[in-house]
């Protein structure tokens, strides 16, 4: 059995509202993470300023495809898992832990 990513993605504030209403279920991305079925997201909402708010959905993709879509970017539906507000210290810790990551994937990639 292949291990499942989970991905850490930042969204603005009016799309995290239709999310957590129920209203948005997909998302429209650059494939630079190599998405799957299956994979966990995190959705992490950032205001207008692109700061974290502590606010996240937890989903999981249940469908995906490239199709009609500009090179390199596919579109994914989901099914939310939970929903969570961090603490403020929460936020920056997983904010460190992410570039911390992102940082790691780039030199591993070298």
């Amino acid at each position: 059995m292949t291990k499942k990513n989970t991905h850490h993605l930042k969204i603005k504030s009016q799309y995290f509202s239709a999310v957590f209403k129920g209203l948005k279920t997909f998302e429209i991305r650059y494939n630079d993470r190599k998405y799957e079925v299956g994979d966990q997201i995190i959705l992490q909402e950032v205001d207008r300023l692109g700061s974290y708010t502590g606010k996240e959905i937890i989903a999981v993709i249940t469908y995906l495809t490239d199709y009609e879509q500009k090179e390199n970017f596919v579109v994914f539906s989901f099914k939310k898992i939970n929903e969570k507000e961090n603490s403020f210290e929460e936020t920056e810790k997983n904010y460190s832990k992410n570039k911390r990551s992102s940082i790691e994937k780039t030199l591993e990639s070298l």
